[in-house]
Parts: structure tokens; sequence; C-alpha cells
């Protein structure tokens, strides 16, 4: 759902306003939140979480919008930085919230959400109160959704690349099973997680900021060097189980923080590249 919506919420920062979307979809993501504590129906819980996705294709693309309507060639990969080091942050501090929440909740779990939709409501009013449009020109766009539109060969060449990335991002989300099958402790995989995401977030603002000192495409060899060196290493370490992944640790937070070069990387250079008034669309492709 967030990747159908992500194209039509682009064309709504670039027509409308960055501001009016991001907190629009703060509030909207707010009510869904608070209404999966209505339901124990795991098809409604579903149902509303696949909604959800709506509001946060919404915050992605209009937040990466303003991002670049902020930040300057020069210091673009920083602001992507920054953006991704917060993205990455969020999903853990999240799953440690969630874990208490669930614990706390224990006896009536829907209240966990209705917490959630608050935290989350919350935001929607700073963001309503404090955050200010950011200068922008307003697209008349015509024709369909086409993103392609907006990018030059080159930005389209990175396409792959962040295809291949967040792919195996989203592999991530099994590492804890994979562990477990090599004798790997829930506590052992949490503490190393923790590591690895502490390493990657990290690594986004400095290599953020060295592409705008050394050039887009020289940083993403260095991650997708990293990226390779980070899959075999972790194949050949769980040959042997955590012994292993302990002896090759400083190897392995080394190929992460390498393996972190291409995100901010490849969403400052969709930033420079774009046209101006067609930003969105190719957020909203990344997204």
């Amino acid at each position: 759902m967030e990747a159908v919506a992500a194209l039509p919420a682009g064309r709504l920062c670039d027509t409308k306003s960055r501001k009016v979307v991001f907190a629009a979809s703060l509030g909207f993501m707010a009510l869904l939140m608070a209404s999966i504590g209505l339901t124990r129906n795991i098809y409604a819980v579903a149902s509303i979480h696949a909604v959800m996705g709506i509001g946060a294709a919404g915050v992605t693309v209009s937040t990466l919008t303003m991002v670049t309507d902020l930040t300057a060639r020069d210091n673009r990969g920083a602001g992507m930085g920054a953006f991704d080091f917060a993205d990455v942050g969020g999903y853990a501090l999240g799953l440690i919230i969630g874990a208490r929440l669930e614990l706390f909740f224990s006896a009536h779990l829907g209240s966990a959400f209705f917490v959630t939709g608050l935290v989350v409501a919350f935001a929607f009013a700073v963001a309503v109160i404090v955050l200010k449009e950011p200068s922008h020109p307003h697209a008349r766009l015509e024709g369909g959704l086409n993103p392609f539109k907006a990018l030059d060969a080159q930005t389209k060449s990175t396409l792959p690349i962040w295809l291949g990335v967040t792919a195996l991002l989203g592999m991530i989300f099994f590492l804890p099973r994979a562990f477990n099958r090599a004798g790997i402790g829930s506590g052992s995989t949490a503490g190393l997680l923790v590591l690895g995401v502490v390493v990657r977030g990290m690594g986004a603002i400095g290599f953020g900021a060295l592409s705008d000192r050394i050039g887009r495409g020289r940083v993403i060899l260095i991650g997708i060097f990293g990226l390779l060196g980070l899959l075999i290493v972790l194949s050949l370490s769980f040959e042997e189980g955590l012994h292993s992944v302990m002896r090759n640790l400083p190897i392995l937070e080394l190929l992460v923080l390498m393996a972190s070069a291409p995100i901010p990387t490849i969403l400052a250079t969709v930033g420079d590249r774009a046209v101006l008034e067609r930003r969105d669309p190719p957020w909203a492709c990344a997204a």
C-alpha cells in the first residue's frame, strides 16, 4: 500500500503543499493506529495496517522532499544521511518500545495502540503548529504519474542499486530466525542487531557527508563492496555459529559501516538531478 500510494503522495506534494501532505498523513496514521486497539480480529488488524501504508507514504515522500528543499548540492548528502539515521534509529527504537508496551499492557493489549496513537497525534499537532512550508515552486503537472520524466539516465541507473539495497535490508527481518538456527540466542541476536543499527546510522551520516566531498558515484561503489562483503562474511560465519560471528565481529562492523553508504548517497543523487518542480515522484520511486 505504501508503494502504491507513494506516487500520488508525491504529486500532491508537488502541486499542493509538502506540509499539508506531511501533517495530514500523520493525523491519518494516528487515527488508524488507535483504531487497531479496538479489535483483535487479525483480518481487521491486517487491513488497518495495510491502509496505514498510505499515511506512511505521505510522511516519507514529503519528508524527503523537504530535506531536498532545505539542502543544497554541497550538503544534501549529509542531510540525507541524517534522515537515514533517524529512519533506522526509529525502527530500532520502535522495536524496543513496542516490546515494553506489550509487556506493560499484556492484560489489555489494545491500550498499547491507544498510547501509540496518542504519540503520533502529538507529532501531528507539532507538525501543524511548528512546521513551516519550505520555499519551493508549485508545479503544474499534466499527464500521468510517470516518475521517470523527472530523472536523467544517470539517476535511473541508481534505481536497481536502490532496489537491491532495500531488498537486503528486508532480509534483516529474518536474521533473528537465522541466528536462532545457528545456535545464537535471542539476547545475543538483539545485541548484534542494536550494534548493527548504531554502526549503520553513524555510517549513513558519515558517508552522506563524504559524498558531498568526493562525489556520489564513488561512495555508492564503497557501499556495493560493503554489501557484497557483508553477505559473504555472514554466510561463512553462520557455519560455525556464535563463536565465529563474534570472532568476525570487527570485520562485520566495518562491512556494515560500508554498507550504509548507498542509501543516503542515492537519495542525494536523485535530489541533485531531479527536475526541481518534480522532486516528489522520484522520491516516491525511491520510497
